[in-house]
């Protein structure tokens, strides 16, 4: 009896591991930005399809926020000038609150997990500080690019999946739209992912 319990449970935990799925389909969007000198505040609405039949959590990531823009006054002058390519805004390596991607194994739509992210202190050093504060100014293009790190089950090993979003923010309206023009994301492919 015990043996066949053991058997059974072992039987189970073989076959849980050997369905248990990667997310698939998965999308990124970046909304409601709100930027200032010290802080950089958005939302990551990540859009994934779970085929499994349980939730998976995602709670790690290694992720690094960039901006652009086509104008940005120099300190102390009037002329304007174009910022070359990128300013290195900041990352981070773990969600506050952990994105939690529900079963769509019956439903086959994906879902939708969103979290906040919070950049402290805005270009890396005291230049890039000063030099964010006056791209924010003036409309300008936030890059979102790395890695999501999650297991399927907790005791099965580490997967990830590579994400990448470029949106425009225009500071004055509030409006952030997708840029048309994804080259940041160019080797991500042409869903924003890998």
């Amino acid at each position: 009896m015990l043996i066949g319990l053991i058997s059974i449970i072992i039987l189970l935990f073989f076959c849980i591991t050997y369905l248990a799925k990667p997310l698939k389909d998965l999308t990124v969007e970046m909304g409601r930005v709100l930027s200032s000198d010290k802080e950089l505040i958005f939302d990551l609405h990540i859009h994934a399809l779970n085929s499994n039949f349980w939730t998976v959590r995602v709670a790690d990531a290694d992720i690094s926020v960039f901006a652009f823009s086509q104008v940005v006054p120099m300190m102390y002058q009037e002329h304007v000038r174009g910022v070359d390519p990128a300013e290195y805004l900041g990352g981070f390596y773990h969600f506050d609150e952990p994105l939690s991607f529900s079963s769509s194994a019956y439903s086959n739509e994906p879902v939708t997990a969103i979290s906040l992210i919070r950049i402290k202190s805005p270009g890396a050093d005291k230049s890039g500080n000063e030099r964010w504060s006056r791209m924010i100014r003036y409309p300008y293009g936030l890059v979102v690019r790395g890695v999501l790190k999650y297991k399927p089950l907790p005791f099965l090993n580490a997967q990830s999946v590579a994400i990448c979003d470029v949106v425009r923010v225009d500071p004055t309206t509030g409006k952030v739209s997708e840029d048309p023009d994804q080259g940041f994301c160019l080797t991500y492919g042409s869903n924003h992912t890998a």
